[in-house]
Order: structure tokens, then C-alpha cells, then sequence
């Protein structure tokens, strides 16, 4: 690579399982096993399904995660069985619980699905639905549900179709198996937080971290969310989403959202009474990543709130970055998954009001090294067919951070989400659970009685 460019090495970045075994690939649960696992009592509904679809809902549910018997080859464990025997979790499915409904006035969509769902005796449900139907639905159901016990798993007819290929088969089970012990309560990995000791030699490694997303779910409102991750002995232990019941002015002349001065201010004070009823103290490190740039009512609010004794990093995250990274090898130009470019302030001084550190380039997809499938003992060199498309992270700072410990929280925040076990994912979770957050505060009624709310809630 380039001299300016520097590759982060992918195996310094882990997520930890069970017994705290660790392991950069979150495929590796596999063998491994989940850090914390929940019995899985399933309920699956297909809604306007044919005789194809309910045949691989069996397939799937049963064949693949219930029989004990079954030819699924799991990636990385030599152990054949379901759920129940290689994530050593009980799972409750009787194909025989299977709901078929047909749906043919669309003004009873959510009534019929919502008055399927049995809360007392599942805790995850699977709905399967065409995907325009899903697209339709998907907030509403989520809305209707928060704080019951039930958590609901949208999967398109295209997504069950597609393990007919045996492409898929290695990667559509895995991807569902893990989001069912989530949403069943369990907790697939906790993201190694060590990194946090290279944001600074004076930062604590007990911080918060917070994400603020907006969404726009009506044409004259806009809405905003916040998740939350906390650190406790340098592992993240708790990743919670919150609604915020206030909208934010929409005003075609301003750069980017932002939140009003007076909202922020209430907004961090919860997110720190938030960790305190966690952690006991305040924090001594406060994280913010924001989809948009930081606004002068923002960074006010916060040297309100946190005054002296808390530093912080504010990070603006934007995904769609008009720039495009190739390696130096003639024979591919494949850019390295974590290649990271750094373009620091000369005059960065935040006693003047500078508080803009440093711009990071990062990619998160690219080419990558990971164990092979077939034999762990051996690598195998995988990469993505186009361009990857990187990130760009405008790192505002009270101090003085390092941008290769702000790149790498990054990429760990990546990890963390337990919708993809596979690497390639290039979604920071705290912003990605912020957002659909917020797209859900349009459907509920009372926020004022909903308490903190966990991610998966929203997964």
C-alpha cells in the first residue's frame, strides 16, 4: 500500500464468546459458542405464502435447526445437529405450529398478523412475507411490540428461495440462527472494547459510548433516536436504544441535522443518567457518532453537560463518501478491508474552538483474510467484486485522540452488530440501532412510559 495509508490488522479486533474465548471472525460461534444463550421457543407465520414457501419454512426450521440429525454443514465446527446441539441451546419448534394466513384487503395487514402472534408462549417469531409486504409492516409490527417478551424475525420469500442455491445454503442458516439467539434474549458476542486504550494514553477504558441517528418517517417531521454502549472492564456489557419524543426543525438551509441546543442538552443528560444507573459514576470518556456533521448547538450542549472532568470525541460518520481506494498490486488493485487514510488538523486547539481533530478514509469492506471453512489451520484471501466503498469519519476531539484508535472503535462497532456474523458488514451498530429506532418512534403512541429499550427490540 501507499506510504500514507495504513492497513489495521483485522485479528487485533475481536469479539469474545463463551468462557471469554476470543476470536476476530463472529462466524467462529460456531464453535466457540454464543457468550450467553437463551431458550429459543419459535413461532413462524407465512403470511400469502404457496406450498414452495412452506416447504422451505420446514426445510429451514426443522430440517435445518431442529433435527439433531441434520447434513447442514455448520462453517468452523465439525459438530452436526441443529441449533440445540451446536450452539448447545434449547430450541423449541413443532412444524406443526405453523400458521398459514391469507391477507387479501391490505387495511387488515397488521390486525391479522398482530392477532396471530402468541405472547405467552413464544418469545420469537418468525414472519414470512413477500417483500413489499415486509417493507410495508416491518416499523409497525416492531412499534406494536416494544416491551412485550415476543421479538419478531421478518424473512422475504426471496430470502427463503435463495437456499436452493448452494451458495446460499453456507450463509442464510448462520445469519437467522444467530439473530434468533438475540432476539430470544441470548447474546450472541460482546465486542473486546481493549481498543479503547488506543484512543489516548489518558483515556479511561470505562467510557460511553452513544450514537445519534435521525429518521424521516413522515414528509413534516423529523425524528431522532440515540443507542448506547457502555464498557465494564473493558468489554462492552450493555447496548440499549432510546426514543427521543421531539422532532427537529426542518429547514432546507441547514448543513446537515442537527439537534437544537436545549434537546441535546436533555438528550445527554438522560444518556449519562443512563450509564450511571449502570456504572455507579459518571463517565470519564464520552464517545458520540453522529450521521451528520457536528453543529456549533451540539458542541455547546456538550461542553454544558460533561464539563470538565469527562473528555470527549465526537465522530460524524458518513457512509457515502465520493472517493474511491485501489491497493498497489497490479495484478488485482484490491484495496485491503481496514486501510485506513489520514488527514490530520495542522491547527487542531480546542481552547480556541478548533475542536476538528482529524478526517479518516476507512474501508470496511475490501480484501480480507480469514480461517478457511473447510480447514482453520489454513487462510484464505476473500474480496468483494466492485469497488469497496469507504467511510469517512470527521473526528471532533476535546483532546488529543488518535485516529488509528478512533478507526479501530470503528471497525469493533462494526463487529458488533449481531445482524451479520460475516466480516464484510460495514455498518456502525450504535448508528445503524439508532436509526431504526427512530424510524419506529412514528408508530408509538406513549414514549413517555417506554423505558430504555434494548437492541433487540429492533434487530
Amino acid at each position: 500500500m501507499s506510504d500514507y495509508a495504513t492497513i489495521l490488522q483485522e485479528n487485533k479486533i475481536n469479539v469474545i464468546f463463551r468462557s471469554n474465548n476470543k476470536h476476530y471472525v463472529p462466524e467462529f460461534i460456531t464453535t466457540l459458542k454464543p457468550y450467553e444463550g437463551r431458550d429459543i421457543n419459535l413461532q413462524v407465520l407465512v403470511v400469502n405464502g404457496d406450498n414452495e414457501v412452506c416447504d422451505l419454512v420446514k426445510l429451514l426450521f426443522y430440517e435445518i435447526y431442529g433435527k439433531n440429525d441434520t447434513k447442514y454443514h455448520w462453517p468452523y465446527t465439525n459438530t452436526i445437529g441443529g441449533i440445540s446441539r451446536v450452539f448447545e441451546i434449547r430450541y423449541n419448534f413443532d412444524p406443526s405450529t405453523i400458521s398459514r394466513i391469507n391477507i387479501n384487503s391490505e387495511n387488515d395487514f397488521i390486525n391479522n398478523i398482530y392477532n396471530q402472534l402468541d405472547t405467552n408462549r413464544f418469545n420469537v417469531a418468525v414472519i414470512i412475507a413477500n417483500r413489499k409486504l415486509t417493507n410495508e409492516i416491518h416499523d409497525e409490527i416492531k412499534a406494536a411490540l416494544i416491551g412485550n417478551r415476543l421479538r419478531t424475525q421478518f424473512v422475504t420469500f426471496t430470502t427463503l428461495k435463495r437456499l436452493k442455491n448452494i451458495e446460499y445454503k453456507a450463509t442464510i442458516p448462520l445469519t437467522i440462527a444467530v439473530q434468533l439467539i438475540a432476539k430470544a434474549g441470548g447474546t450472541p458476542w460482546i465486542v473486546d472494547s481493549s481498543i479503547y486504550n488506543d484512543l489516548s494514553k489518558n483515556a479511561s477504558s470505562n467510557g460511553m459510548l452513544m450514537g445519534i441517528a435521525f429518521a424521516r418517517p413522515r414528509k413534516d417531521k423529523i425524528t431522532y433516536s440515540v443507542g448506547y454502549f457502555t464498557t465494564l472492564n473493558n468489554y462492552y456489557q450493555r447496548f440499549d436504544v432510546q426514543p427521543i419524543n421531539e422532532s427537529i426543525p426542518i429547514n432546507d438551509n441547514t448543513e446537515g441535522l442537527y439537534v437544537p441546543k436545549e434537546a441535546m442538552i436533555r438528550t445527554l443528560e438522560s444518556g449519562i443518567s443512563w450509564y450511571k444507573n449502570i456504572m455507579r459514576t459518571t463517565p470519564p470518556l464520552l464517545i458520540i457518532f453522529k450521521t451528520s456533521p457536528m453543529h456549533k448547538d451540539e458542541k455547546e450542549a456538550i461542553e454544558t453537560v460533561v464539563g470538565k472532568d469527562t473528555k470527549w470525541v465526537f465522530i460524524h460518520a458518513q457512509y457515502n463518501t465520493p472517493v474511491r481506494l485501489f491497493g498497489d498490486k497490479s495484478s488485482d488493485y484490491y484495496v485491503n478491508r481496514g486501510t485506513v487514510i489520514i488527514k490530520k488538523r495542522n491547527r487542531w486547539n480546542p481552547n480556541n474552538g478548533d475542536y476538528l481533530h482529524s478526517e479518516i478514509i476507512i474501508t470496511a469492506t475490501g480484501k480480507y483474510k480469514k480461517p478457511s471453512t473447510s480447514n482453520v489451520s489454513k487462510s484464505e484471501e476473500n474480496y468483494i467484486l466492485g469497488t469497496p466503498r469507504p467511510i469517512t469519519l470527521s473526528v471532533y476531539s476535546s483532546f488529543d485522540v488518535n485516529p488509528i484508535g478512533i478507526a479501530e472503535l470503528a471497525l469493533s462497532q462494526i463487529k458488533a452488530d449481531w445482524e451479520h456474523p460475516d466480516i464484510r458488514s460495514r455498518r456502525i451498530a450504535v448508528l445503524k440501532y439508532a436509526n431504526r429506532m427512530a424510524k419506529l418512534v412514528h408508530y408509538i403512541n406513549s414514549l413517555g412510559s417506554i423505558p430504555s429499550i434494548d437492541v433487540r427490540d429492533v434487530l
